[in-house]
């Protein structure tokens, strides 16, 4: 079941059949399933503007209910919470989507607001895997770009959305202009558009020479460093991702440039919206619910998304 508003009711990165709009909290494929042309989509403008570039159609608006409100997730450009001031449920309900508490060069800063019952994303559920200081990873990426780029071009490969902008903003504030493959310019074409300072330009149809940054989606990196291989000796590759705290990928280096909450900062999170009960959704729901149970939390995992209003009507009638 969706979640139910004033008058409607509201899935949540999901497609649900009962809901009369869909909410999307940012334009990340794994947050885009319940995109659908018959219903109307309950988003940020930055938000659809991605979305419709990607699917290369348009979607219907929903309307903000006046009990309802979006808040910066920080995550990304345009991402989103829902919070959720509920008659139907007598509570305040704050649906996070993926969040980031640290701030990002290319994302509005999070916002923060006390909640009854919080939904609660959950990409990172162990206390142990802990990310550095951002500060810290982005000076130490300048410092790699500075230095190899002496004795080779360099290949980053990226998510196009989201990270792929904030390496063009990293090598920007080292004085580096990058070239960025098609779908990354896209995008980022549209991060320029609502205000995000990034200077690049097209790979395709540029001589790459030694002294290039290139940033490409996975799919086309091979491609890209075949064409770089075939002209410089030593080609040096890289990768930024949250994942690469616990994760090897095929790169020379890899960089733990996280857009997300880890363990800690979602204790954080959680202690800033003072919800009564956290309900944890994700394929690591159980881990987190468990995890947080651990640090004195009032954590239930519900798996899907799709279970929330069942369980968000028995927790309230509980208590």
């Amino acid at each position: 079941m969706p979640v139910k508003l004033a008058d409607y009711f509201v899935s949540l990165d999901t497609y649900e059949k009962k809901a009369d709009a869909n909410f999307i909290s940012h334009a990340h494929a794994d947050h885009m399933s319940g995109l659908r042309s018959s219903r109307p989509c309950l988003a940020s403008d930055a938000t659809m503007q991605i979305v419709e570039a990607k699917k290369g159609k348009s979607y219907k608006r929903a309307e903000l209910p006046k009990n309802a409100k979006m808040l910066s997730a920080g995550h990304m450009l345009g991402s989103r919470q829902l919070f959720i001031d509920s008659e139907h449920y007598g509570a305040r309900i704050l649906y996070s989507g993926d969040y980031q508490m640290q701030s990002s060069p290319v994302a509005e800063p999070i916002e923060t607001i006390e909640t009854d019952i919080l939904i609660l994303d959950s990409t990172y559920p162990y206390p142990n895997i802990e990310f550095e200081e951002k500060e810290m990873v982005i000076s130490a990426m300048q410092s790699y770009l500075r230095e190899k780029l002496t004795r080779g071009p360099i290949l980053f490969t990226a998510f196009a959305t989201s990270k792929a902008q904030e390496i063009i903003r990293i090598c920007n504030d080292a004085g580096i202009v990058p070239l960025a493959s098609g779908e990354v310019c896209r995008i980022s074409d549209i991060y320029r558009k609502n205000g995000v300072d990034l200077e690049y330009a097209a790979a395709e149809g540029h001589e790459l020479s030694s002294r290039n940054v290139i940033i490409s989606e996975s799919r086309n990196a091979g491609i890209i460093r075949n064409e770089l291989a075939k002209r410089h000796s030593r080609v040096f590759t890289a990768t930024a991702s949250g994942f690469a705290r616990f994760m090897r990928f095929n790169t020379d280096v890899q960089f733990t440039l996280s857009d997300h909450a880890d363990f800690k900062q979602a204790i954080s999170y959680i202690e800033r919206t003072s919800p009564r009960a956290i309900y944890t959704c994700g394929p690591s729901s159980e881990t987190f619910a468990r995890n947080l149970k651990a640090f004195g939390k009032n954590a239930y995992s519900i798996g899907s998304r799709s279970k929330v209003n069942e369980l968000i009507l028995y927790n309230t009638e509980r208590q």
